[in-house]
């Protein structure tokens, strides 16, 4: 059996709360386990995409929880670039041994939540790599 090379987003769930709060929800895969996280942030302009990208940190921590890895939420932002718009997402990753700045970035189709995911996925996964064997 070949073993997956990247952790895999499998959904994304929001829930509306009292007092203006988003929560937003997401679930991955790996080696056919699940792990969920969840965020909560004040519903404004743009917070889905930062409540996304925080919910799947949490998540990532979850699925890094042997070599307690701690993946830290920077910044999560739409920018219009070579005609599209993309969510641009900075996260820092630590270890026992190492920390590290990483960017990453996917294109914003129907579901920016979506987007903010795979950009978080997208700035991790080759850590993710050496963090998981």
């Amino acid at each position: 059996m070949v073993t997956p090379r990247r952790v895999k987003f499998t959904d994304l769930k929001f829930e509306y709360l009292p007092d203006n709060v988003l929560r937003a929800r997401v679930e991955l895969q790996w080696k056919g386990k699940t792990y969920h996280g969840t965020a909560d942030t004040e519903w404004l302009e743009h917070q889905e995409l930062i409540c996304c990208a925080k919910a799947t940190c949490n998540a990532l921590e979850a699925v890094t929880a042997e070599s307690k890895a701690k993946f830290e939420y920077l910044k999560c932002e739409p920018v219009t670039a070579v005609g599209q718009t993309l969510a641009v997402v900075a996260v820092a990753i630590g270890s026992a041994v190492s920390h590290q700045y990483t960017i990453g970035v996917s294109q914003i189709k129907e579901n920016p939540g979506d987007s903010a995911v795979r950009a978080v996925l997208s700035a991790t996964n080759r850590r993710l790599s050496t963090l998981l064997e």
